[in-house]
């Protein structure tokens, strides 16, 4: 059993930080490594052709991207927007935990950034949220004020190569993040963790041509307990308490991590699981 906790730093105009704890377990991983199996012959198919061979369609039916995806432009050819193309690597598929809630929000999205192709302009809360993750981490590491780490970092940030939404701005995201921050070192001293690693990195190899990678952003250990957690934080608006247990039962990000986890204490174990569901025998 692994636990895990979902941290909620929400953008409303109360900022609040909430957690949703979940429970991980073999039968989740197992159930994890199922939906892999399915989508991994779909996967392989950008390997060897175009992303336009992916449908545009979520595969979540409760959520529909299009009118929001940051490839909306590049699907209709209206090309609205601009992107950049890298060059990446195919003599091996690469996939996360990220990599999974992605392609099942949009096949096609996802084969665009697996062909290397991103938009120019990058997403402000995202950018947010990125600098949220460092402050943190500065603040647990080297104990230093998450609010002038996350200020610096904020006002470092070139504002004319990101987009933002038509209800936030630079200013709005910084205040709200400010009093975020400021609640966070009384919210951490309540949660009696103690951080064991900050985003560590683990691969598996799956097989010959795909590796599977995940790196959670805390892993802790309860000081009066004997569990380790594995801590993933959000940065987002808030949709109601019955909305985001939704997500996070359709979410399996977390079970990723804790496949990592499993790998990382015991790899005969996540070896021998990986075997069995992967590469056990058709059935007829």
């Amino acid at each position: 059993m692994i636990k895990t906790k979902y941290i909620f730093l929400e953008k409303k105009s109360v900022p609040e930080i909430k957690v949703f704890e979940t429970i991980r377990g073999e039968k989740n991983i197992r159930e994890y490594l199922y939906k892999i199996k399915f989508y991994l012959p779909m996967m392989k198919l950008i390997l060897d052709n175009k992303p336009e061979i992916f449908p545009k369609k979520s595969l979540y039916i409760f959520n529909s991207p299009c009118t929001l995806c940051d490839y909306t432009s590049l699907c209709n050819e209206t090309y609205e927007d601009n992107f950049n193309t890298v060059e990446v690597k195919k003599d091996k598929l690469f996939i996360t935990p990220t990599d999974i809630i992605q392609f099942e929000m949009c096949p096609r999205a996802w084969g665009y950034k697996k062909e290397g192709i991103y938009p120019v302009k990058k997403k402000g809360i995202i950018e947010a949220g990125t600098c949220l993750h460092h402050a943190i981490e500065s603040f647990l590491i080297d104990q230093k004020d998450p609010v002038q780490v996350f200020q610096e970092k904020w006002n470092t940030l070139n504002f004319n190569e990101i987009e933002f939404s038509k209800k936030d701005s630079p200013e709005l995201i910084q205040e709200i993040a400010t009093n975020l921050l400021k609640k966070f070192p009384e919210f951490w001293e309540k949660q009696n963790l103690e951080v064991l690693s900050i985003e560590e990195r683990t691969y598996i190899n799956f097989n010959n041509w795909v590796v599977f990678s995940g790196a959670w952003d805390l892993l802790c250990k309860e000081k009066n307990g004997k569990h380790e957690v594995i801590i993933d934080f959000k940065f987002s608006s808030p949709n109601g308490d019955d909305l985001v247990m939704k997500w996070l039962h359709n979410s399996d990000q977390v079970t990723g991590y804790a496949l990592c986890l499993l790998h990382k204490k015991d790899p005969n174990k996540s070896k021998k699981l990986i075997k069995e569901v992967l590469f056990e025998n058709n059935r007829s």
